[in-house]
């Protein structure tokens, strides 16, 4: 696992000119979660500069623990679209954290070859609905900005669960000849499933910026005061970061590749 991060991370510092810790951190979001991954660059936390702590709170906000995953899956929601979000998301909230907060120190963390990974014995809805105002169904923006609604004030997890619902429900009406369903909620395109799959793909929540700054204030406690004034700027850019790859997932969107049934719905049941 450290050999995979470790190439990934000097992936991403040769294409975007990042620090190597931030780039550490990004690359271990992948895989682990928010306060898991600074615990790879733990001895590094104490000297690094105010944009580069800005971008790991803002890479544990974009993305999810790779522990969780199994949960959502359980709940219907699409495997192969949740592992492209964990992925697309580490250089996604890469980049946003520094269009959100531009480099103006010197790192002192420069060269990820000198860094040694010790093994270890474990392996805000306005904005969603500018973003992908190109791309999501105007039917469907309101169920989505629910969705993120609910990620961003209680969780992902509980979103997730909603979400499972409408996907369930979609396929009820498949079930009975694509007839409607009455009352039952539906997103009428299976781009805005997949939208919104993609959209809550992270711990950009209200609750998570307390699971952060207890997880890496004790880390290094004499950053505590940058750490908590970069938090809630660190959420809305991770936040953004989920609904860049959303979009970039409605756009590559492909009809075809989805069963033409399925599709049809959309013209019955609205």
């Amino acid at each position: 696992m450290q050999v995979i991060i470790k190439k990934i991370a000097w992936l991403m510092q040769k294409t975007m000119q990042t620090s190597a810790s931030e780039s550490l951190n990004a690359a271990g979001n992948i895989f682990i979660g928010q306060t898991e991954a600074p615990l790879m660059i733990r001895p590094m936390i104490k000297d690094m500069t105010k944009s580069e702590l800005h971008a790991v709170m803002t890479g544990g906000f974009a993305t999810i623990a790779g522990s969780v995953l199994g949960a959502y899956i359980f709940f219907g929601i699409s495997a192969s679209h949740l592992l492209s979000a964990s992925v697309m998301s580490a250089p996604a909230a890469l980049a946003i954290a520094k269009l959100f907060y531009p480099e103006t120190e010197e790192s002192k963390h420069v060269d990820i070859d000198n860094i040694d990974l010790p093994k270890g014995s474990f392996v805000p809805t306005f904005s969603f609905r500018f973003l992908s105002s190109w791309v999501l169904s105007q039917e469907d923006c309101r169920l989505v900005a629910e969705l993120i609604g609910i990620k961003t004030f209680l969780n992902e997890f509980v979103a997730y669960e909603r979400l499972a619902g409408f996907i369930g429900n979609r396929q009820m009406v498949l079930d009975n000849t694509c007839r409607s369903s009455g009352g039952s909620r539906i997103l009428h395109e299976v781009r805005s499933e997949i939208i919104a799959t993609y959209a809550l793909c992270g711990f950009s929540n209200v609750g998570s910026i307390g699971i952060q700054l207890g997880g890496l204030t004790p880390m290094a406690p004499s950053r505590a005061g940058d750490l908590a004034s970069v938090a809630l700027r660190a959420l809305i850019a991770g936040s953004i970061a989920c609904f860049t790859t959303a979009c970039i997932a409605g756009l590559l969107y492909d009809e075809a590749n989805y069963d033409a049934s399925v599709v049809s719905i959309n013209s019955t049941s609205t």
